[in-house]
């Protein structure tokens, strides 16, 4: 062509340098993460431990992408911010990508799995796949700890995965405002380190359901933890007759549920109000008169018991122990079988994991099981990329062990 750009400039040179300008570019990448990602997950040994926890079903002679590379390219690229499967048909060629997954980055044999290849990938899951991946999960978590913990605190909370079409189980949530899916996230308190996760359909969890994972989690810790003080924590509609019935079934294991006033809660409670707002008044009056900023809330705690529902489990009820700011009137509530004062730390505010763990994403499977394996990808993100550490609640950490007791009220104001 008369008026195409050359393929290269050449300039002076420059103290002896030769310069050449090149409109070329060669291999460029902007997603350097890949290899810090995969030097992280060579001491973690993760996607080597899920791929052992999926049975391949496809033919050994037509296989061009092991099921590890299938599982790391999928787990980098969304950690690098590409949520859809079908933004591998233009990574599939990053030489960056090929790099993290040891492939070398300039030869065209070597690109990595197209979008279908994950499709067929998602499709081919059954139910015993995905309890697999999920209890790969847990015995990575259990892996993470060099020697058995004292005591370890479980943070069970669902939170919405929005859906999109007419997928599989997905429903819409009032609480959410949205069409979903509902899945169980758990996380260890202290640690902030992702135990497991359940994908699960968009309605409001029974009391026998949390229950049944429950019971495999509670059973699966035991066997490998006999001795470690186990507590569960979690919202309100944890605090079913059937959870704590299961939880209080298993020694050194107690719990800490949040609890949603009634009447009859609040009625009990009335005089450690008023006393919580007597409190406050004088508080503040006292901080003003020395020109100090006046407190924003003032806490008194009393026990009493409510059996509505629970009779037959003997379980006494504990009010919220949280700061309240001093114009709520609203009174939150604790189901906890905890009498140690020290109990009082451990009612502090939540660690929230599941809040950050599915930012913007979609599930857009047509099948939940489908769906289960992005979710699954999605959550290693947030795996503690210390594959074996003490944590925080090491030998010399203690959780306040306790016996079935009451209901205390939180007055605060």
């Amino acid at each position: 062509m008369r008026y195409s750009n050359p393929e290269q400039l050449c300039f002076p040179p420059v103290a002896g340098q030769t310069l050449r300008a090149d409109f070329e570019g060669g291999a460029l990448s902007s997603d350097f993460g890949a290899l810090l990602l995969r030097g992280i997950d060579r001491q973690m040994g993760l996607t080597q431990r899920l791929t052992a926890a999926i049975r391949d079903q496809r033919h050994p002679s037509y296989i061009d992408h092991p099921l590890r590379d299938l599982l790391a390219q999928r787990i980098y690229q969304l950690a690098s911010g590409y949520a859809d499967a079908n933004d591998a048909n233009h990574l599939r060629r990053d030489p960056v990508f090929k790099l993290g997954l040891e492939r070398r980055p300039l030869e065209a044999e070597a690109d990595l799995a197209s979008a279908p290849t994950f499709s067929r990938l998602e499709h081919q899951m059954d139910r015993k796949d995905i309890y697999r991946l999920t209890r790969a999960l847990v015995d990575h978590f259990i892996a993470s700890y060099v020697e058995p913990p004292a005591a370890i605190v479980l943070d069970v909370d669902h939170s919405d995965d929005p859906t999109y079409g007419q997928q599989e189980f997905a429903f819409y949530n009032h609480h959410y405002q949205n069409h979903c899916y509902l899945p169980l996230f758990i996380f260890e308190g202290t640690s902030h380190a992702l135990v497991t996760a359940y994908l699960r359909p968009g309605t409001r969890p029974p009391g026998t359901e949390n229950a049944m994972i429950l019971v495999r989690l509670l059973s699966y810790l035991r066997r490998h933890w006999p001795h470690t003080h186990l507590l569960v924590r979690g919202d309100s509609h944890f605090a079913t007759p059937e959870v704590i019935e299961v939880i209080t079934s298993y020694r050194r294991t107690d719990f800490v549920f949040g609890l949603a006033g009634n009447a009859v809660l609040l009625r009990q409670a009335a005089p450690t109000i008023e006393a919580a707002r007597r409190l406050h008044h004088q508080r503040v009056a006292l901080a003003r008169a020395h020109g100090q900023a006046p407190p924003t809330s003032s806490r008194l705690y009393d026990a009493f018991d409510y059996a509505a529902g629970y009779a037959a489990l003997s379980i006494r009820f504990y009010g919220l122990l949280r700061h309240i700011d001093a114009l709520d009137n609203d009174t939150p509530f604790l189901c906890l079988n905890l009498d140690d004062a020290s109990a009082l730390a451990l009612v502090a505010p939540r660690g929230h994991q599941h809040l950050i763990v599915l930012p913007d994403l979609h599930s857009c499977c047509h099948k939940c099981l489908s769906s289960q394996i992005t979710s699954g990808a999605r959550l290693t993100i947030f795996i503690n990329p210390r594959s074996r550490s003490s944590r925080a609640t090491g030998p010399n950490t203690r959780v306040p062990t306790g016996s079935p007791s009451g209901l205390i009220s939180t007055a605060a104001f």
